[in-house]
């Protein structure tokens, strides 16, 4: 219920916020500078897993939510969507445990290495 009251639709420059205009979204301290350090790795996978009862606006926000890399000095990265920072996407219904055995299926790491 709170979640569809929250949903995001509105989006302002980089501020994503909730339907009613004044509740921003936001991402994990942190969370952008490592996303972008893992751009820039060869040979490693990334996957994204969520549980929630909105998963259309989870996979929206991943396409409004962009990478700045200015602040970290490396601006190859930027202008990238969330969405395309993963490799495999898990949002959707249902419990973190059957998303990563979907992810162990596509990706075949071990649960261990995730």
């Amino acid at each position: 219920q709170n979640e569809l009251k929250l949903s995001p639709t509105i989006r302002k420059g980089q501020t994503v916020t909730d339907r009613t205009g004044t509740e921003p979204i936001t991402i994990f301290d942190g969370a952008f500078y490592a996303l972008s350090q893992l751009q820039q790795m060869d040979n490693v996978q990334t996957a994204i897993a969520s549980s929630t009862d909105e998963p259309s606006w989870a996979l929206q926000c991943l396409k409004w939510f962009v990478l700045d890399d200015v602040n970290s000095g490396d601006i190859s990265s930027s202008g990238k969507t969330l969405a395309n920072c993963f490799d495999h996407v898990e949002i959707r219904f249902g419990d973190k445990q059957r998303h990563f055995e979907q992810l162990h299926r596509k990706t075949q790491t071990p649960f261990e290495n995730m």
